[in-house]
């Protein structure tokens, strides 16, 4: 990218890391969060090559929205590793919301979060973050 001086670099990070829930320190806060902040050191450094550096973040995504029936496959949640008492804590910490859109994306509504970025029509953005959750996070 940088010897043809152009290129788009997209990242993709989760909402997670905004909603400040309990529990979600490793993999949300650090793992996720950091996403954001690397897409924007990294944009800094590749501005002046050409390159543009964006951050796509889903919230909840359908699993089987390719339409393939589900999986025969009995997969089993380990209770030890995320117990129903922690995410009913987790459902009452995060409290009552009504102002989004009450389902999980569909993941071409994610694509096409992404698939802007990598657009000509985005050739003057970089450094950004999109939050794709159905206005479940609002900053």
């Amino acid at each position: 990218m940088t010897t043809q001086r152009f290129g788009r670099i997209v990242n993709i990070g989760g909402e997670a890391w905004r909603n400040g829930l309990p529990f979600h320190t490793l993999l949300a806060g650090v793992g996720k969060g950091s996403m954001v902040g690397l897409t924007v050191t990294l944009a800094g450094e590749t501005v002046r090559d050409g390159i543009t550096v964006n951050c796509v973040s889903p919230g909840a995504v359908e699993s089987t929205a390719d339409g393939s029936p589900p999986s025969t496959i009995c997969l089993v949640r380990d209770v030890s590793w995320t117990g129903p008492d922690v995410m009913n804590e987790l459902g009452r910490l995060s409290g009552p919301r009504y102002n989004f859109i009450s389902r999980p994306a569909h993941p071409t509504e994610v694509a096409s979060a992404v698939a802007y970025f990598g657009s000509p029509e985005a050739s003057y953005v970089t450094g950004q973050h999109i939050g794709v959750s159905g206005g479940m996070v609002m900053l």
